[in-house]
């Protein structure tokens, strides 16, 4: 068991580092959290480790404190039998703690301490694609059901639109660009011809913070250069008879885009060249 010292300076070490790692954070500059999205929760990591270290040491240290206050009193011949326990006193302490720590540790991650899990498993477990969904500007239903893995239904083609959400990859027709966990798709058909005039798809299988939709958007503009299309600016791309707008759309309760927690998808649109915007 450790001595009162060793005790002592354990505990007063962790707590200088607590105090000192909760300083430094004040002193982050403003957006460190917007840029740097994994920092929150590596800081309940750090925090939490430090916690469950600071009381596992407070043990002996309690103990020590007890037993050595009853010493002083003259009290240690008459408790002798509690004297020769104290090792096993800390150790009965320890084990309850560290038990409890089992429990509690996994069911603060299940219940959202460290983020999302539920969620994420949830998304994990849906994640397997339904199929494939191609599509392209004058293609007919018939067309896109020949071409796509992915079931448009009994209804499509009935109505002037085609809508649907599910996990699905998505491509565009008679090219190689593809975009894979895609969650909802709306598809219009001209009135006469009944072929596409319009499509719209959610790229993004989940909600992605600002820094990971720009990162997201920057891959894909790059993505779309090498398989052949036109960049008429930050957001348009031409490629043969299609034009390709890529954009996000924010998905939480919208109060300042700069906001540190907004939650944000990438879409894209489809349309004909000579309507490109």
């Amino acid at each position: 068991m450790p001595s009162l010292r060793t005790s002592a300076l354990l505990c007063g070490g962790i707590f200088a580092l607590i105090v000192g790692l909760a300083a430094l954070g004040n002193l982050a500059p403003a957006g460190t959290v917007r840029n740097l999205p994994w920092l929150p929760v590596a800081a309940k990591v750090v925090f939490l480790t430090l916690a469950v270290a600071f009381a596992f040491a407070f043990v002996p240290l309690m103990v020590n404190v007890v037993f050595g206050a009853q010493a002083a009193l003259g009290n240690e011949a008459r408790l002798a039998p509690l004297f020769r326990l104290r090792a096993a006193i800390v150790w009965t302490f320890w084990t309850i703690m560290g038990l409890g720590t089992l429990v509690a540790v996994p069911a603060a991650i299940w219940f959202g301490a460290f983020g999302d899990v539920q969620g994420a498993l949830v998304k994990r477990a849906l994640a397997h694609s339904q199929g494939i969904l191609v599509a392209g500007i004058g293609m007919t239903v018939a067309d896109m059901r020949r071409a796509s893995t992915y079931d448009l239904g009994p209804e499509a083609g009935r109505y002037a639109t085609i809508s649907d959400t599910g996990i699905f990859d998505f491509r565009v027709a008679t090219t190689p660009t593809m975009f894979r966990g895609c969650r909802l798709y709306f598809i219009s058909l001209d009135d006469k011809t009944k072929r596409v005039a319009q499509v719209h798809v959610a790229i993004v299988p989940e909600k992605m913070s600002r820094p990971e939709i720009e990162r997201f958007l920057s891959a894909s503009r790059a993505r779309l250069r090498t398989e052949g299309w036109r960049a008429l600016d930050h957001y348009t791309f031409l490629r043969g008879d299609t034009s390709l707008y890529l954009t996000t759309a924010r998905m939480d309760e919208w109060h300042s885009r700069e906001a540190p927690d907004a939650e944000w998808i990438a879409t894209i649109d489809l349309d004909s060249a000579k309507d490109a915007r």
